[in-house]
């Protein structure tokens, strides 16, 4: 086919300086905060399902072939396990991260290649800044620090391949197979993939009668044969009872969830038909108007919003209750990126005689998209705050428990502050002697590079792997059991939980004042075993207890606890009294802590 006239002087240099940058702040991402912990599903579906039966000599092609929740997850087990091998059989999700990372920015890359060709070469270079101005935001922060989300990427990559070579490269020549091939792997990557293999179809059948390639009428057997394989993935694809809940049950959730996703990086639906509104445009010229469809590199675009937009239904349907999560949002801004690009096509003046009201609309949509990634930023820092407090607390209570055995070091603990939800499962692997050789050297001693000493230090320190509490989930308050309200205590926050809770025999002390950016100190004196209420707002990542009690401290990162439980300071390591310290130092949203003792 034949692109725009291309400038020599635009050449490969610009999408290595790209990539390049791209791949350089998801490294400095990961480095900062990511943690090599396994966290999650990579417990069951990564290590339980894929290295364990490779370790016992049982792993088969259905093992690798089998779904996790809704999804074949064939390309991403294919791509662990080279990586378990190649890692001299360590398991480390940090060097996950960083392939991820990879193949990210080659598929962002090579996007942005295949979108420039539809522009004037003038226009080019604006692209390029967009899209990398958008992506040095870590909206997707999940996907990045994560080792098990290795699916979102090759899905990409795979459907940007397959699109392209199914737009634009010669009928049945070795790029359209290789192309075809991408296809396939797409519902082997993520159950929403056999989306790709529906809009290839469609692809495929505009080729025909659109692109004087009427005669081929084996593209005819090409589009169903797509479409037949996209219905088998998706017949294939299992009903998960417990996600029901996540999904829309009703037409209005539906449409309400798929607004939401359109109008991203805005939070109001209203704005949908805005953000969407280059790729909708393009879709009715390039339908309607036979100049539309001079060039079929334009037919790429079609695609790929026909794509993000399949990607949308899908999140839309069954992901109605969290639709916005960070995961999805590498997924979402392939859509700004392409519909950004299109401005440019529009600029074309053989196309179109409109350039003033052009630069206006473009100025209003970059606007829009700016105001709603400013919102979002704040959030997006405090998440990577979060996510980082949390992996280094489990990163803490795992390798105390393999240093020490204590089943306490996992059980009743605060959520997240362990890496899986089951905390028996949790044990079971970590007791297992094959799975504990490959393990992380964060959290196995046998596989870290630390210098260890004869009795484990630093690595298997108990005083800095110590919590000097249990924490106790209890929904039933009462002040039995409780510490009195100390005579001397020290109340530098003078509020008390955010909701203001009466409870009968209870002295509440809070750092609720009269907002969550209140904060302080407060100090009181406690006897081992002693108890106290205790209750959180959603976030607690600057909200600390320090423990003086002579030869031995605690610095300890307080739970989340948004009902009231128990602090149980029942640690052997304690001494018989010793004064506490409960600093609350956050001034973000939900960010407050309360106690409560009895009254005397």
């Amino acid at each position: 086919m034949k692109f725009p006239p291309q400038n020599k002087t635009f050449g490969i240099t610009p999408y290595f300086l790209f990539f390049t940058i791209i791949l350089f702040f998801k490294v400095v991402l990961i480095f900062f905060y990511g943690n090599a912990t396994p966290y999650w599903d990579q417990w069951n579906g990564e290590l339980g399902a894929l290295y364990l039966p490779w370790l016992n000599g049982t792993l088969r092609l259905s093992d690798l072939l089998a779904t996790h929740n809704e999804h074949r997850i064939f390309t991403m087990r294919v791509l662990s396990l080279g990586l378990l091998v190649i890692n001299n059989s360590i398991w480390n999700p940090l060097l996950e991260m960083y392939v991820n990372a990879f193949i990210h920015t080659i598929a962002l890359t090579f996007l942005l290649y295949c979108l420039n060709q539809c522009i004037d070469y003038r226009h080019r270079k604006y692209s390029l800044l967009f899209s990398m101005a958008l992506l040095l935001i870590p909206f997707g922060w999940e996907n990045t620090l994560a080792g098990f989300q290795s699916q979102f990427y090759l899905l990409l990559l795979f459907s940007l391949i397959f699109l392209w070579t199914i737009s634009c490269e010669k009928l049945y020549s070795l790029r359209w197979w290789i192309g075809i091939f991408a296809g396939v792997l797409c519902p082997l990557s993520l159950a929403s993939g056999a989306l790709t293999l529906f809009i290839g179809a469609l692809v495929v059948l505009i080729r025909k009668y659109f692109f004087q390639e009427t005669s081929e009428k084996s593209l005819f057997v090409v589009a169903i044969a797509l479409f037949l394989l996209g219905v088998t993935a998706l017949f294939y694809t299992p009903n998960i009872s417990y996600h029901d809940s996540l999904k829309a049950h009703t037409l209005t959730q539906f449409l309400k969830a798929l607004l939401t996703v359109c109008a991203w990086p805005m939070s109001n639906g209203f704005w949908a038909m805005i953000i969407q509104a280059p790729i909708l445009i393009l879709t009715y010229l390039f339908f309607t108007s036979a100049d539309w469809r001079s060039r079929q590199s334009y037919l790429y675009f079609i695609s790929v919003g026909g794509w993000v937009f399949s990607q949308y239904i899908s999140i839309a349907y069954g992901r109605y209750s969290g639709t916005l999560s960070s995961r999805y949002l590498d997924l979402f801004a392939i859509g700004l990126i392409a519909n950004f690009c299109i401005f440019f096509i529009f600029f074309n003046k053989r196309l179109c005689q409109k350039r003033k009201f052009i630069k206006a609309a473009l100025f209003i949509w970059l606007t829009l998209v700016g105001f709603g990634l400013s919102q979002r930023l704040p959030v997006i820092l405090d998440d990577l705050n979060n996510k980082k407090e949390l992996s280094m607390q489990q990163e803490k209570n795992v390798r105390a428990y393999l240093c020490t055995g204590k089943i306490t070091n996992l059980i009743n603990k605060p959520f997240q502050h362990i890496p899986y939800p089951d905390a028996y499962y949790l044990r079971s692997m970590l007791d297992n002697p094959k799975i504990k050789g490959i393990l992380p050297g964060n959290i196995y001693m046998g596989n870290s590079s630390l210098k260890i000493n004869s009795d484990g230090t630093p690595y298997c320190d108990l005083n800095s792997l110590d919590t000097p509490f249990i924490f106790l989930d209890k929904k039933l308050v009462s002040n039995e059991g409780l510490a009195t309200y100390p005579k001397n205590i020290s109340d530098g926050w003078g509020g008390q939980d955010y909701f203001k809770s009466d409870l009968p025999g209870v002295k509440v002390v809070g750092s609720f004042v009269t907002s969550d950016g209140d904060i302080g100190i407060v100090k009181f004196a406690l006897k081992k075993g002693d108890q106290i209420l205790y209750r959180s707002g959603p976030r607690t990542t600057r909200q600390v207890i320090l423990i003086d009690g002579g030869l031995q401290k605690f610095l300890t990162i307080l739970p989340q606890s948004t009902e009231w439980s128990t602090l149980n300071f029942s640690n052997p390591s304690l001494p018989e009294k010793f004064e506490v310290m409960l600093i609350d130092a956050g001034t973000g949203w939900g960010e407050w802590i309360a106690v409560g003792f009895k009254e005397k």
